[in-house]
């Protein structure tokens, strides 16, 4: 099983920044939020660290706005989130219901 650490991925961002996990249609995603947004030199980085973190689980990056919120959605394989809290696990299960 794959494991993603969300602590180590929320450190990527700055502490206004917003991160939940959840599921649609049984594919599960990271969404970020940042407000204000980042500079692109800034977005560019925190894919980057993103994607040392997360590795080979990303099937692709969504961006609704440019360094202010994209989605991060992830293989169709079992995966195991550490580091989490427990609103992280309470809209992960909101989203499945």
């Amino acid at each position: 099983m794959k494991e993603i650490d969300l602590k180590k991925l929320k450190d990527t961002l700055p502490k206004t920044a917003q991160v939940t996990v959840g599921k649609e249609r049984s594919i599960c995603y990271i969404d970020c939020e940042v407000k204000p947004g980042l500079s692109d030199s800034d977005f560019e980085m925190v894919k980057n660290w993103q994607r040392q973190i997360i590795g080979e689980l990303i099937s692709e990056f969504y961006t609704y706005t440019e360094g202010g919120r994209w989605r991060i959605w992830l293989k169709r394989v079992q995966i195991e989130f550490i580091n989490v809290w427990e609103t992280d696990i309470n809209n992960f299960l909101k989203d499945s219901l």
